[in-house]
């Protein structure tokens, strides 16, 4: 139910959101959230949110961006409900990009039972598997060389990538 994004790779992690929130269905809209740590937020309506069954539906996802920017007072309420969360109710929280220093606090309080997952850079060979597997999804096909070029030209930048996939597609 709690799980933390990290890492440069947004595009790869954008995705991830972006299939569980498809995975909601038609619930999306009643039971979908998204927090900034950015803003200025209470974590007491998070924390109460998350602890709200769904409305017509089995889950609530609830998106937490930039948790590493939050007060640690804040981060010590999150930490205490990843302890005992709501089975109904995914959490994810992200820290976008290269995590600055002092974010050690957030990990003190969080759980060892938080799913973490990285999204770095795609690196080698993992770029042009990447580019074959988006264009098999398209149900067409790509030749290793034309992968290789592709990801030359656009600097190996996933966007880049994706966005001159669909148009070659």
């Amino acid at each position: 139910p709690v799980r933390l994004f990290m890492g440069e790779e947004t595009f790869l992690m954008e995705e991830a959101l972006t299939a569980m929130k498809t995975a909601l269905g038609d619930e999306s809209l009643m039971n979908f959230s998204a927090f900034n740590g950015d803003e200025s937020i209470r974590v007491e309506d998070l924390v109460g949110l998350c602890n709200t069954l769904p409305f017509l539906g089995e889950r609530r996802l609830i998106v937490l961006r930039n948790v590493q920017k939050l007060p640690v007072r804040a981060l010590a309420q999150i930490g205490a409900y990843c302890r005992n969360p709501l089975e109904t109710t995914t959490l994810i929280m992200t820290v976008e990009g290269q995590p600055p220093k002092g974010t050690d606090a957030l990990f003190k309080h969080l759980p060892d039972t938080v799913l973490q997952q990285r999204f770095d850079p795609l690196k080698g060979p993992e770029i042009t598997t990447w580019i074959q597997n988006r264009v098999r999804g398209w149900k067409k096909a790509i030749e290793k060389d034309a992968a290789l070029t592709l990801a030359e030209l656009t600097g190996g930048h996933t966007w880049f990538m994706a966005s001159e996939i669909d148009k070659l597609c």
